[in-house]
């Protein structure tokens, strides 16, 4: 039921910034912004975050750095909510930093390094860049 449920919040939220997005592109082939201004630079951008991204977005980055060359590449990523495994009788705190532990590449997982042109053993790690209030709030619990 709880799986459901985080189901319909992740569909709704993106149905609803899908909707303001569109809205906000329609208004700009429009000539026209929110506020009621002209718009003179017409392009077509990335689009501008709505409430949603605003209230509940948060950016996460991927980092891998080769042990060789100790090269480090990294990626961003949005998302709108954030699935990290919860202990019992642990805080939220202890929880996201435990989100963020180091793994090591190797054996047949090892990465591939651009630098070195070659597969090398990585360490590899995921961290939160922006976390919103809000994602914390949606915590799924399964004990």
């Amino acid at each position: 039921m709880q799986q459901d449920a985080h189901e319909f919040l992740n569909y709704l939220l993106n149905t609803i910034a899908d909707i303001l997005q569109e809205e906000r592109k329609q208004e700009k082939q429009n000539g026209r912004l929110p506020n009621g201004n002209i718009d003179s630079e017409n392009n077509n951008s990335t689009p501008d975050p709505t409430w949603v991204h605003e209230i509940f977005q948060g950016t996460l980055t991927n980092e891998t750095r080769c042990l060789t060359c100790e090269t480090i590449s990294s990626k961003d990523e949005d998302f709108l909510d954030l699935s990290v495994d919860v202990e019992q009788n642990t805080s939220i705190t202890h929880c996201l930093r435990g989100f963020s532990n180091t793994e090591t590449l190797c054996s047949e997982y090892k990465y591939y390094c651009e630098e070195c042109r070659s597969k090398q053993e990585a360490h590899k790690r995921e961290k939160y860049d922006k976390i919103s209030y809000y994602v914390c709030g949606f915590v799924y619990l399964s004990f």
